[in-house]
């Protein structure tokens, strides 16, 4: 049988603390009682993972353009990712420096970001 405490520490441990504190709280007992709190949990979740894999691709994307000056950013849309109104932008911003990237054949930090970018821009 399964211990949802065990699985749950595994899935935990395997992220970056500030994501893994977001989770531990989603795992914990007292939201498996009531949906609405869980689901406000999950959203915050998701929230910081959107937050974290944004800073993690504009750290990969200033590595890149130090290297290669073709890979510049307007004023605008550095303003917008820098200083996000919300999930949206974060969202765009990361779009923004996927596509950066995808032009000056720079290979991503996240081998993986391909497939995932792929469904942000189509929305599923």
């Amino acid at each position: 049988m399964l211990d949802i405490r065990l699985l749950a520490h595994q899935i935990i441990k395997n992220f970056p603390w500030v994501i893994g504190v977001e989770l531990r709280r989603l795992f914990s007992a007292n939201l498996l009682e009531s949906m609405e709190l869980r689901y406000r949990q999950l959203s915050k979740t998701v929230d910081r993972l959107i937050e974290v894999l944004s800073f993690i691709i504009a750290s990969e994307w200033m590595r890149c353009s130090e290297l290669d000056k073709a890979l510049t950013l307007s004023s605008k849309e550095l303003e917008k990712g820098l200083q996000p109104n919300g999930k949206t932008d974060r969202l765009d911003f990361i779009k923004v420096l996927d596509k950066r990237l995808k032009q000056g054949d720079r290979s991503l930090l996240l081998p993986n970001w391909a497939s995932c970018s792929m469904r942000l821009s189509t929305g599923n």
